[in-house]
């Protein structure tokens, strides 16, 4: 799963050595993404004309933006797979901002570019012919800003990288429903319960009482409607926390006290206990002992000061006056209104949780009593991140990608970092940098796999809750193994700011979601993500492991039992969490030790750890020596 990059040719004088790479020779059917928008080389409508021009555009993946680039002439011939035509400055003009076309494939200078090192996988490219760099022109921003020569320098408009296609993945056809999925849980039958605001495609502030909801079947890609309106609560935009006994948990948000309760065995929907704060943009997380933390939010209520609190089945809300969210916010522009939103909360133990961001500052929060808060150290070089994705990807080890510098200001970053806090809150918190994503990203969505990968979904270049525009429409999957981002296929409908992404019982992922926010676009419909894993190596489906009997409960600490039609090499666990503003605190992935092994038969230990085995619904996955997975079967873990 490493990404290509173009290996620098020791020919040329001018190159900078690269990285040593997997890769040699030619590489096939990749994308050309500048750093400037993230945006890609694209043959303007996909001609087939010599002379077309090249420019940036939107990344979809279809004719004129993918390339094969070939050995020749101490660089690369940079080939459009539609046209059969080669990137060039037609005739070598030493002008600065002379045009990029393709032209007929000749084998001549003005067609060989050679790649500079710009540390990691970017590289500039070097014309054979002029001396002079493909750059991006105009704003360097914007769709259909021109591609052109520059002199060269390590500038954002210069700087590519090369996303060649690796291994197989698909998209269902646009599945609509009743309203845009802004939040959205599986469900243990493997439907999906999504839900808006108070009307279909629009939110408001105030206690009107009701939220427009549905349930979605993926096998059918039918959704049944309901308005809730018994709880008086309109769930726009508050906090989530699917339950140790299988309940979903939404408070606050456009109504700012209340908390309502969602069981999946009766599909119906019951009021709970007032918050003390009002609240909403908060985030919440489970605790090992069952409780529910929840921390910021000062999009509802008064500004400042959304202390912490904890939910319990019994007693209902208990305010930690020591916790304080002004203490977890980021220096967001809009100030605090923002900057206490969408936080990254893991629990750890039955009582403690740990804030991984999206403030530069990390901290771990004890809950019991009026509640105490201690340093965790910064997020090694990240700053502030506001609507990054964090996602538990293996035993308390957070893998955070993309954010912002501000909800509605800046551009998004391809920053990626590992988090491990597995040595709790006596032990030093290890931040590890990865290699950038290929598409800088906010607001997207992230999605843990059952094989430790990490499917990164959505998002725009810009942070801004208005527009499609420069949207992020290619999934990225970032594999533990090689610490690195590859392209999947491109999605069709931009997903986004009030967007939403979960996993789906049979491992594929569900996408939906986007708008409700006056001026945007609404995208009242969904699509569904076949990931690689899922496909043998000729691109067919793959063969399966079945998953036969198993217990449907396990105790923590004690053993599973599982018996599979097959030998299969390994075994995971994925807690059913639920997604609203790129937040999916409750998702985690945990692999499972063989104890011991007869034919196909397996025992399985189940850690006894808590704060790591939050009780719930959880989905077991077995996984073959290839890497593909079973249907996941439903397990309670208590």
């Amino acid at each position: 799963m490493s990404r290509f990059v173009l290996p620098v040719l020791p020919l040329v004088a001018a190159a900078t050595a690269l990285p040593a790479s997997a890769a040699t020779g030619d590489i096939t059917e990749m994308l050309l993404i500048g750093r400037s928008a993230g945006q890609c080389a694209a043959v303007v409508a996909g001609g087939t004309t010599p002379g077309t021009p090249v420019t940036q555009w939107t990344c979809w993946g279809t004719a004129g933006q993918v390339f094969d680039a070939r050995a020749a002439g101490g660089g690369y011939t940079i080939v459009d797979r539609n046209g059969k035509l080669c990137l060039a400055v037609k005739g070598g003009p030493k002008t600065t901002g002379a045009a990029v076309t393709v032209e007929t494939c000749a084998g001549t200078k003005d067609q060989v570019w050679a790649p500079i090192g710009r540390g990691g996988d970017d590289v500039s490219l070097k014309n054979a012919a002029s001396g002079l760099c493909l750059a991006v022109g105009a704003t360097g921003r914007q769709d259909g800003d021109p591609l052109v020569q520059m002199p060269c320098e390590a500038s954002a408009t210069q700087t590519f990288v090369t996303a060649p296609r690796k291994g197989t993945s698909s998209w269902s056809g646009i599945l609509p429903t009743p309203m845009p999925a802004v939040a959205s849980t599986v469900l243990p039958n493997g439907k999906v319960l999504l839900w808006s605001a108070r009307n279909r495609f629009k939110f408001g502030y105030g206690e009107i009482g009701r939220t427009y909801t549905a349930v979605f079947d993926p096998v059918t890609g039918k959704a049944g409607e309901r308005v809730v309106s018994n709880t008086n609560h309109e769930m726009f935009c508050p906090g989530i926390a699917t339950l140790a006994d299988g309940r979903v948990l939404v408070n606050g948000g456009s109504s700012s006290f209340a908390t309502s309760l969602y069981d999946p065995k009766t599909n119906a929907w019951s009021k709970g206990a007032a918050m003390n704060v009002p609240r909403g943009y908060q985030a919440d997380t489970v605790l090992g002992s069952g409780d529910v933390f929840t921390l910021g939010g000062s999009w509802s209520g008064d500004l400042g000061h959304r202390m912490g609190e904890v939910w319990n089945a019994t007693s209902g809300w208990r305010l930690l006056p020591k916790v304080d969210g002004d203490d977890f916010a980021g220096n967001d522009p809009g100030g605090i209104f923002r900057a206490d939103n969408h936080m990254w909360l893991f629990g750890w133990g039955t009582k403690d949780v740990f804030h991984a961001g999206p403030a530069a500052a990390m901290h771990w929060i004890d809950t019991t009593g009026d509640g105490a808060v201690k340093s965790a150290g910064k997020r090694g070089a990240d700053p502030y991140s506001i609507n990054g994705s964090v996602v538990m990807y293996d035993a308390y080890r957070l893998l955070k990608a993309g954010g912002a510098p501000g909800y509605e200001s800046g551009d998004g970053t391809t920053a990626a970092y590992t988090i491990d806090f597995s040595g709790g809150p006596t032990k030093p918190v290890r931040v590890t940098r990865q290699k950038p994503m290929l598409f800088p990203r906010a607001f997207s969505n992230a999605v843990v796999l059952p094989s430790g990968e990490v499917v990164v979904i959505g998002g725009r270049f810009s942070a801004s809750t208005s527009s499609d525009a420069n949207a992020i429409m290619v999934p990225e999957l970032w594999s533990p193994a090689t610490k690195t981002f590859t392209r999947l296929e491109a999605m069709y409908v931009p997903r986004h700011y009030h967007s939403s992404a979960v996993l789906l019982t049979d491992g594929r992922i569900f996408v939906g979601g986007g708008g409700v926010c006056g001026t945007c676009v609404n995208h009242p419909d969904a699509q569904i993500l076949t990931p690689p894993y899922l496909f043998a190596a000729d691109g067919g489906p793959a063969v399966r492991p079945v998953v036969t009997k198993s217990q449907t409960a396990a105790v923590r600490g004690a053993t599973l039992k599982v018996t599979t039609d097959r030998a299969v090499a390994k075994f995971a666990l994925v807690r059913m969490g639920a997604s609203t503003h790129t937040i999916n605190n409750d998702q985690r992935r945990v692999p499972l030790t063989i104890a011991a092994k007869s034919g196909t038969s397996y025992t399985l230990t189940v850690p006894a750890d808590p704060g790591l085995m939050v009780g719930g619904n959880w989905l077991l996955f077995a996984l073959d020596a290839k890497g593909v997975p079973s249907v996941g079967k439903v397990v309670r873990i208590r």
